[in-house]
């Protein structure tokens, strides 16, 4: 048997996947190399020089894997005319020496190399080896990739070690026992301090017990912070949007792209040019020093006189609290105004004693009053200014259709997963419409909506209806949080609308349902005991850098299970979405850094035909790389408008599909370059959407109109299309939930 080559696939890399417990095929479904070497080929000098050792992929484009039998009759795997053969006793190549000394070892760099190659081959080295680091998973990994460095270490550290080693390759006897257990001694120490490297590298990757020192412009700053708290429709926001307008520069960040674009259009026609700041949109305005942005979007960069961070409870949402903790910790503003319920005071001063910020406290009261009145008995009692509240988009369809045949009032729909824009019409809608005093079946509009109304929309709304107590979470049935009843409940009879001698709150049920409104309406909600946290871009690749390659999604795990906070000032958001997303595209040639970006955007995973836009939008970006092409939006335009609600559901999927577009064309322009019209579309299908629900839906839709007249209080049963989407990074469902320490919060998306 004769070698042809020099082989990239040595028997140090052998022995290296036995220490590492990593068994490895020949690309192309070949036999493992370390089960095909031959006893007859042994020697005890040494083996070819090492070469770097390309990742499967690679070899399997650059060498053909073949079985091939050995001059002996023996089987092998040939890779590059480099022949290995296998009976299993030990592990030698043979290089035409009939001795088994090195015939082209020409230098003393050579020599050692095949002298380490040759330790490596031992069984014995293996497993001595192995029993040495078997407790150290880090040192074990790197010693994959000893060979790229121990050389040069072992001439620099150990010089007279190096020396022997050499002499000993190019001798006829090969290593002697002393020199081998030299080499073996050197070997363990330079894993050992690699993954001491690696080790320290984790640790301060997954190190997040200092959150506000990320932040050294903010620190460096003695920014004035006011709180302004109180319970919905209170003026809390009002006064604190006064002092954005006033001052020479400001931001506006919310929780919603609804009020990123209130906020926007009401400065702009203010006089106060303002730029608007999305995930999916840009727009931008000459002379501008005012900007509107989703919370996600906050710009830590620019120094601000005036900053607003809206819904400040949200601090302790297991979603999306992050992106509350990032802006609060990070803003570069003179002065930071926040606001929201006063369940955040303490966190709040909590972290101002870390920062150094001064801190002050201004307290609202609700501006109109709010009752609990009579449940109804059925929907006849349904008058105009109701807002019927539901949590499912098959009984809100069914709940329009109801009140439509039975009272021949006009309704309007809001529930999360339709368009910001028609949301928006829809409210504007039902605001415009006359209520009369609301005791005839006509000229009055009736709004039926999920917990979406809890933000971001000023409606017109006489009387708040639940028509359940329960909903679906995104993981169970279950009761409504207080915090749930309050902010939706509030909404009835808000300050400067028809309404605003007073709002009423009730239910269509008995007394039972009617007691537990009641009660969430009166009951105080336990404070915020930590916000949350989720690791920057630069924490997750320094991590994936001392780890051993392997699935995306599993380092996410291993990333998130190491983690280490301050528990009882911080905690990490539920990365779920980001574990489903990463699983995804784990099959995908992607960078760390693309696989952040994708995994960070806000879709809906769990909704079959969004998740597969998302793995072929990724799988293009792949290939759009190394081919220099682009991503295709690749949603078919239609210009019908719908007739039914389920008709309604297809589009309101594919104005998802273009959201996610959209905001991935923001992160990779370069690849997503079909931005106009991926916006164009969206446009186009929020267009036929709101026509959809402007003309008369066949009886619910799909077939689930109801008939009877008074809707039960139901559990929810199944799984609602109401979750909003949330960022990732954000990276879910439900309304401005509860608190942590009593109960984290389930937020909104940004949407």
């Amino acid at each position: 048997m004769r070698a042809l080559g020099r082989p990239a696939w040595s028997a140090s890399a052998r022995a290296m996947r036995r220490l590492c417990a990593q068994p490895r095929r020949a690309p192309g479904g070949g036999r493992p190399a370390s089960d095909t070497t031959s006893a007859r080929a042994r020697g005890r000098s040494g083996l070819p020089p090492p070469q770097p050792q390309p990742p499967p992929a690679a070899l399997a484009s650059e060498y053909e894997w073949r079985e091939d039998d050995g001059a002996d009759g023996s089987e092998g795997v040939s890779l590059g005319g480099a022949v290995w053969a296998g009976d299993g006793a030990s592990d030698v190549y043979d290089a035409d020496g009939a001795d088994g000394s090195v015939a082209d070892a020409t230098d003393a760099r050579d020599a050692l190399e095949l002298a380490i190659d040759a330790m490596l081959a031992r069984k014995s080295t293996a497993k001595r080896l192995a029993a040495e680091l078997g407790s150290w998973p880090c040192a074990r990994m790197s010693i994959v990739d000893a060979e790229s460095g121990f050389v040069p270490w072992l001439r620099d550290r150990a010089p007279d070690t190096a020396a022997a080693a050499a002499a000993a390759a190019r001798a006829p006897g090969g290593l002697d026992q002393r020199t081998t257990a030299d080499l073996l001694r050197q070997l363990g120490a330079f894993a050992l301090e690699q993954s001491g490297e690696r080790e320290e590298t984790m640790g301060r990757s997954t190190d997040m017990t200092e959150p506000h020192e990320w932040y050294p412009a903010a620190r460096s700053m003695a920014r004035a912070i006011v709180m302004h708290v109180g319970p919905t429709n209170s003026g809390k926001t009002h006064a604190a949007m006064g002092a954005l307008k006033s001052a020479r520069s400001g931001i506006y960040c919310g929780p919603l792209r609804l009020l990123a674009w209130e906020v926007h259009d009401r400065l702009n026609g203010e006089g106060v040019a303002c730029n608007l700041l999305t995930g999916q949109e840009r727009v931008e305005h000459d002379g501008a020093r005012h900007a509107a942005c989703t919370i996600e979007m906050a710009p830590l960069n620019a120094h601000v006189a005036c900053a607003v961070l809206d819904e400040i409870q949200m601090l302790g949402s297991e979603q999306r609290g992050w992106a509350w903790t990032r802006a609060l910790l990070g803003l570069q503003a003179d002065e930071l105004h926040v606001c929201g319920d006063d369940t955040a005071v303490d966190l709040v001063r909590r972290l101002c004693a870390l920062t150094g910020d001064s801190l002050r406290v201004l307290r609202y009261e609700r501006l109109s009053p709010l009752a609990v009145g009579r449940p109804l008995g059925g929907v006849r009692a349904v008058e105009a200014g109701d807002a019927l509240i539901a949590f499912s988009r098959r009984e809100i369809y069914r709940l329009k259709a109801l009140v439509e045949r039975t009272r021949g009032l006009r309704c309007c729909v809001i529930y999360g997963s339709l368009p910001p824009e028609t949301r928006k019409e829809q409210a504007a809608t039902f605001n415009s419409t006359m209520h009369g005093d609301g005791a005839s079946g006509g000229g009055g509009a009736v709004l039926v909506a999920s917990d979406a109304i809890g933000m971001g929309l000023n409606l017109n709304i006489r009387r708040v209806v639940f028509s359940s107590t329960r909903k679906f979470d995104g993981d169970t049935v279950r009761d409504l949080l207080p915090t749930e009843v309050k902010q939706i409940g509030g909404r009835a009879g808000r300050y400067s609308s028809s309404y605003e001698q007073g709002g009423i709150v009730t239910v269509f049920g008995g007394s039972a349902e009617l007691a537990m409104v009641a009660a969430a309406l009166g009951a105080p909600l336990p404070p915020l005991e930590a916000c949350g946290l989720l690791p920057s871009a630069a924490q997750l690749e320094a991590f994936a850098s001392s780890c051993a390659p392997g699935p995306f999604s599993v380092l996410l795990r291993k990333f998130f299970s190491a983690v280490r906070t301050d528990g009882g000032l911080y905690f990490v958001c539920a990365p779920d979405d980001m574990y489903r997303a990463a699983r995804l595209i784990d099959d995908v040639p992607l960078s760390v850094d693309e696989r952040l970006g994708f995994c960070a955007a806000p879709v809906d995973t769990s909704e079959p035909a969004v998740a597969a836009s998302f793995v072929r939008y990724a799988k293009a970006h792949a290939a759009a790389n190394s081919s220099g092409g682009t991503v295709r939006v690749g949603v078919r335009a239609t210009k019908r408008v719908p007739a039914t609600d389920r008709e309604i559901s297809t589009l309101e999927t594919a104005h998802a599909i273009l959201d996610a577009y959209l905001w991935l064309s923001h992160r990779f322009e370069t690849t997503f370059s079909e931005r106009a019209r991926a916006a164009e579309l969206r446009e186009l299908v929020g267009r036929l959407i709101s026509q959809g629900l402007e003309g008369a839906l066949a009886a619910g839709g799909s077939g689930a109109a109801g008939r009877a007249e008074r809707p039960s209080l139901r559990r929810a049963g199944g799984k609602s299309r109401e979750r909003e989407r949330g960022p990732r990074r954000a990276l879910a469902g439900g309304s401005a939930g509860g608190a942590r320490g009593g109960a984290r919060r389930r937020t909104p998306s940004r949407r």
